[in-house]
């Protein structure tokens, strides 16, 4: 049974959780097993090697200060000798170094030197080494452990002092400091056995921790490498994804599209079949769209033509009443030859207003009839030259100069003979913007798949308040504008598929762009 891409993505993310989750409990066990070997071992031998050592140094004090003889030295001894305590700080020891030596964890190289300091200790605690010191000077009945003879002996030397018995109280304190020697002798070589133990431990716990670094580091390789390998078994589950998503992509752009499930497997042959119907109903809901829209274009051009005859007519009222009127002054002039001069001023005007009548008629009539266009590849670098080569006379006769930056010249989607209409009706404008002459800056910029074309002048502006009026046919804020140019460039850009806006403020110009499809080859 071959496995979904679900279930594959599914095992592998699975496979990647239970060996991060193992990894980390065994990151934890071995990071409790060193704070527990550092709690039941290390930290529990190092205070015994250090008291160790501090009663080798005050039995050595003792030591030198009852080793001059004097009373006042016995006094000191017999004194100092309970404070110090010296048996019961050594048992307490020996029992701490048997909870260390029980502890299981603990390394045997710990085990063998505790195992001596023990031996050590034992021997002062519970032998009779200490006892036999004293055995010429005390009642041998009363001799037992170590601790029992140092006690009589203390008490033995108490008596004395306070009897002022000189010499018993030397000869009682002279055998004091020979068992005292013999003590101290025993605590510094347990002592060292102890703090071997002590370094023992610490390059236990080096080693452990040693290994955990090594183990922080394998857990996340171990990650990476697993992670690695789900992406590569997730790579190839789903790599007809990738293909399926660039033809999903061409059919965003308009691209010709033909999805064959049978070339995928799995879960995705299915969605390349919900594709395929998609598209299917896409392009008959494109074809049914389009047809609406230009029947909808017809009826706005019916209801467009009810008001361009009223605009028409009063547009075209006023030139033919200076015709009428010129026309009655010319017939009453040209009954006095004398003044055919002035005839021919009034003939003059006349042809000038039939002309302005001609161009406004021809304008309305070119906005009306719009023809669709034919959509191909449309050099348009090309194009923008060509009408600024056709228009340098009037840039110049206006006092207009032109700066152009087109770069590469781009193929874009649209028809040819429009966009040069639109670009001749937005130059125009520039040039009525700038009466005592200025500035065009014309740049073409390329942005994905899509071409920028910016049409920019040093002009007038715009006002606020008429920018929202700006595309509407017969808005205008020039006295003898018809109001037609840049609604003519907006269907211009809507049969290219493109964009318009402008951006403009009152004293620093404005800038009209044009946003092109770039032409890919199936978009005609």
């Amino acid at each position: 049974m071959r496995l979904s891409i679900t279930a594959r993505v599914l095992i592998g993310l699975l496979a990647q959780t239970v060996v991060l989750i193992g990894a980390s409990l065994l990151l934890i066990a071995n990071q409790s097993a060193i704070l527990e070997y550092i709690s039941n071992v290390k930290d529990k031998i190092e205070p015994v090697a250090l008291d160790l050592k501090d009663l080798v140094a005050e039995l050595k004090d003792m030591e030198d200060t009852a080793g001059k003889g004097g009373r006042d030295d016995m006094l000191k001894l017999w004194g100092r000798l309970p404070r110090i305590n010296i048996f019961d700080r050594l048992q307490f020891h020996l029992s701490t170094i048997s909870d260390v030596w029980a502890f299981e964890s603990c390394d045997d190289n710990v085990r063998n030197s505790l195992k001596r300091a023990s031996e050590l200790l034992q021997d002062v605690v519970a032998g009779d080494r200490v006892a036999g010191q004293f055995a010429d000077i005390l009642d041998k009945s009363r001799l037992g452990s170590n601790k029992e003879a140092m006690a009589l002996a203390w008490e033995k030397l108490g008596n004395a002092i306070g009897a002022s018995k000189e010499d018993d109280a030397k000869l009682i304190g002279a055998k004091m400091v020979s068992a005292i020697k013999f003590i101290r002798t025993m605590c510094a070589r347990a002592g060292q056995a102890v703090l071997e133990a002590s370094r023992e431990a610490n390059n236990e716990v080096y080693l452990r921790r040693e290994r955990l670094s090594y183990l922080f580091v394998a857990v996340p390789v171990s990650a990476c490498l697993i992670g690695l390998l789900v992406a590569f078994v997730t790579f190839l589950a789903i790599r007809d994804l990738g293909r399926l998503a660039v033809m999903v992509e061409r059919m965003g752009k308009g691209g010709a599209v033909e999805i064959d499930p049978e070339r995928f497997s799995g879960e995705v042959r299915l969605l390349a079949s919900a594709l395929r119907s998609l598209l299917s109903g896409i392009t008959e809901h494109e074809k049914d769209l389009e047809r609406k829209t230009e029947e909808l274009m017809r009826a706005e051009r019916l209801a467009l033509v009810g008001r361009m005859a009223s605009v028409v007519a009063h547009e075209i009222r006023n030139p033919l009443n200076s015709i009428s009127l010129n026309v009655d002054l010319l017939k009453e002039m040209l009954k006095d030859c004398a003044r055919v001069g002035d005839a021919r001023t009034i003939l003059a005007s006349v042809e000038k207003e039939v002309e302005r009548l001609a161009e406004i008629t021809e304008e309305y009539l070119r906005f009306a009839r719009l023809p669709k266009g034919s959509l191909g590849p449309c050099r348009l670098g090309a194009v923008v030259k060509a009408t600024l080569d056709f228009m340098s006379g009037e840039f110049e006769s206006h006092g207009v100069t032109v700066d152009v930056a087109i770069g590469s010249d781009s193929e874009v989607l649209g028809d040819e003979s429009q966009i040069r209409h639109a670009l001749v009706n937005l130059f125009k404008n520039a040039l009525e913007a700038m009466p005592n002459g200025g500035k065009v800056i014309v740049e073409m910029q390329d942005a994905g798949d899509k071409v920028l074309l910016k049409v920019r002048d040093t002009g007038s502006g715009i006002p606020d308040e008429f920018k929202p009026k700006l595309f509407e046919p017969f808005a205008t804020t020039k006295p003898y504008g018809t109001g037609l140019g840049l609604a003519f460039v907006l269907q211009v850009m809507q049969e290219c598929k493109g964009k318009v806006w402008i951006e403009s403020m009152v004293n620093h110009g404005t800038t009209v762009t044009l946003e092109f499809l770039r032409y890919s080859g199936g978009e005609a």
